[in-house]
């Protein structure tokens, strides 16, 4: 296809010939070389198996969230004692560097 009044160009040529002879011997195998019909099967086989694999990742996640509902949360208690454990280290972090100071 071009635009109007320009010649068509050729359909270009196989340049490899051993990778064109084993797709004829592929499609051969599969008995795709006489019809279609084939080949519209394999593509539907591997659409489907694709809608398995989405459903499959799918079932997962909810497995997963599911799992994750389960798991007892942490007492709001503990992480504001943990909160006030690392502002004490730095704290003292702040201490040690100014006695540091003070002293030189």
């Amino acid at each position: 296809m071009g635009k109007a009044g320009e010649k068509q160009k050729r359909r270009p040529k196989f340049k490899d010939n051993k990778q064109a002879e084993r797709f004829k011997e592929i499609a051969r195998q599969l008995g795709a070389d006489e019809s279609g019909d084939v080949f519209d099967r394999v593509i539907k086989e591997m659409a489907r198996a694709k809608d398995d694999a989405r459903e499959h990742i799918k079932s997962s996640r909810e497995h997963i969230k599911s799992a994750a509902d389960k798991i007892p949360k942490a007492p709001d208690e503990i992480s504001d004692a943990q909160w006030h454990v690392r502002k004490s280290a730095d704290a003292v972090k702040r201490s040690k560097r100014l006695l540091k100071k003070a002293k030189d």
